[in-house]
């Protein structure tokens, strides 16, 4: 989330609850509904006459109204973030909103802790792509989920393995400093681990690194994660701003599986990505 709460503003079209729908959303200091609207037009001319980070556009099943909306607030307000709280089947809705102009979209009902990731996720993907990349060539991809078990080791391995095999140069960096399983996965040794880089000597350059990055047999280079998880506190945001600078100057990928929740190290790796998934 940005260093300021976000506020946001909830338009709900006819025939949604707005209280059951403020029942999903976020409520603390990070997070806050500046107004609830009914509506597109009350929508729009609040949108002229005061500011909002987010606008969540609540309707039901597959509504026109809702798309006039998204498509008004692209043109007039490019800046806000949009996001869909969708009810009831979508019946083709799904792909008409991204193209009129959806950020996301979320299928009620959903806990507040899940609209908080995907709201998460939404900031973090625009931010980043305001944000200009080190290189022209080098991507550094970071996957998220909001809990363990959503398929993020496996997102991760898989795309940085078929990316190596079509010849791209790849580095791994197993992130869940606690409980990475990235080196079960690739069926990887632990011999040396981020935790023995962030415990080494001297300063940090391209040797250094290469000499703890793992191959596998398909060529990816991986940072595995430490082999306890009590050794997780050792590894620090600026070391990793180090690693990625780094690794993005030498491979042309560099992917990051990320722990469930937003640490420190986390936001860091979020910061320095170019995709975040």
């Amino acid at each position: 989330m940005p260093s300021r709460p976000v506020k946001a503003l909830l338009a709900v079209e006819p025939g949604v609850d707005a209280e059951h729908v403020q029942e999903s959303l976020p409520s603390d200091e990070d997070f806050k509904v500046v107004a609830v609207v009914s509506g597109a037009d009350e929508a729009l001319r609040w949108l002229r006459d005061s500011a909002a980070d987010l606008l969540f556009v609540a309707c039901a099943g597959y509504s026109d109204r809702a798309l006039l909306l998204l498509d008004a607030v692209a043109r007039q307000n490019p800046e806000v973030n949009v996001m869909v709280l969708g009810q009831g089947s979508p019946n083709g809705f799904l792909r008409r909103a991204f193209e009129a102009g959806a950020d996301d979209i979320v299928m009620l009902p959903a806990t507040p802790e899940q609209v908080r990731f995907e709201v998460h996720k939404l900031l973090a993907r625009k931010q980043g792509d305001e944000t200009p990349m080190i290189s022209e060539h080098s991507k550094l991809v970071c996957v998220l989920g909001p809990k363990g078990g959503t398929g993020k080791t496996l997102t991760a391995t898989n795309l940085s393995v078929c990316l190596a095999q079509r010849g791209e140069k790849v580095a791994l960096i197993d992130l869940d400093l606690q409980f990475g399983d990235v080196a079960l996965c690739l069926g990887l040794p632990p011999e040396r681990t981020v935790y023995d880089l962030a415990q080494s000597p001297g300063a940090l350059d391209a040797d250094k690194l290469d000499a703890f990055l793992a191959t596998h047999s398909s060529g990816v280079r991986t940072l595995i994660a430490p082999r306890r998880p009590d050794q997780a506190s050792a590894v620090g945001a600026e070391l990793l701003r180090e690693v990625y600078s780094i690794l993005r100057a030498s491979y042309d990928w560099v992917i990051v599986d990320t722990p469930p929740g937003f640490t420190a190290e986390v936001i860091t790796s979020i910061d320095s990505a170019t995709h975040v998934v």
